[in-house]
């Protein structure tokens, strides 16, 4: 997820301790969150939110099935629900 020098991925612990100190300087408190797996599921639900391409998404998280990725993120965007009601309401107003 993120390359160092050389391309080489970088030590997941750095990463933790990077966004743990840019966390505490934003004044958020990280007890109990993994900066890590937090910026992994908060950036595969906006990703998921502008593309609605399910399969894009779940070969870049490298989940083996797109049923996976559906359960994991794609109910956690509220535009999904917005945009299907955006649609029933247009159809029923016809």
């Amino acid at each position: 997820m993120f390359p160092g020098p050389g391309g080489v991925a970088m030590n997941p612990k750095l990463i933790t301790r990077r966004m743990e100190r840019l966390a505490i300087r934003a004044g958020i408190d990280m007890a109990h969150i993994s900066p890590v797996h937090s910026w992994r599921h908060t950036s595969s639900s906006l990703l998921w939110a502008a593309s609605k391409d399910v399969k894009m998404v779940q070969e870049r998280l490298g989940h083996p099935t797109p049923q996976i990725t559906t359960e994991l993120y794609v109910h956690n965007v509220p535009t999904a629900d917005e945009a299907a009601a955006d649609i029933l309401g247009a159809l029923m107003r016809r």
